[in-house]
């Protein structure tokens, strides 16, 4: 249940990116123990939209893929709640 539910996270992400501007295979490198905080503060000062798209997306592709390791239950359900919060605090970024 889990599994399914995060993919589907993960593709909904993309999904907005894509529709945006983002082109799939457009990767950037990204230091590990990034704050996405400060990421999200600097992509709102962007004027470019698909700027945007690119950065979000590759900060989501590379969350994803450094969660992936994670066994905890409580740990999975909290980043499971939180990527629906960032899902839906995404849609201001695309004014």
């Amino acid at each position: 249940m889990n599994k399914q539910t995060i993919l589907n996270l993960y593709r909904a992400k993309l999904r907005m990116c894509y529709l945006n501007g983002y082109k799939y295979g457009n990767w950037m490198n990204i230091k590990p123990n990034f704050n996405f905080g400060k990421v999200l503060l600097k992509i709102k000062n962007s004027k470019q939209i698909q700027i945007k798209a690119t950065h979000i997306a590759n900060y989501t592709r590379f969350f994803y893929k450094d969660s992936k390791k994670i066994k905890n239950k409580e740990l999975i359900d909290y980043n499971i709640d939180e990527g629906f919060r960032v899902l839906r605090s995404y849609y201001k970024y695309f004014k």
